[in-house]
């Protein structure tokens, strides 16, 4: 295992060191991908938070609406 490791370095050292410039830009396309993607994970965050938030608070007792999300079913019972 020692063995792979040193070679796994090694590669990984050799690879860094012959890097080149690489010549690229963005375009507008890419960076409007960008800030898109970076606005739904904050979005996504936010309301996975205020689930988890209403979550604790039904826990608590502080929300009732939260605490049963399923409707709650009437039995008819026949005599």
């Amino acid at each position: 295992m020692a063995v792979m490791t040193k070679y796994l370095l090694l590669s990984i050292a050799m690879l860094a060191a012959s890097t080149a410039p690489a010549h690229a830009y963005l375009d507008p396309g890419t960076g409007s991908m960008i800030l898109q993607a970076i606005a739904t994970a904050g979005i996504g965050a936010m309301l996975y938070f205020a689930w988890f938030w209403r979550k604790i608070k039904s826990f608590f007792g502080g929300d009732a609406t939260a605490k049963n999300a399923e409707p709650e079913t009437t039995e008819i019972h026949k005599d």
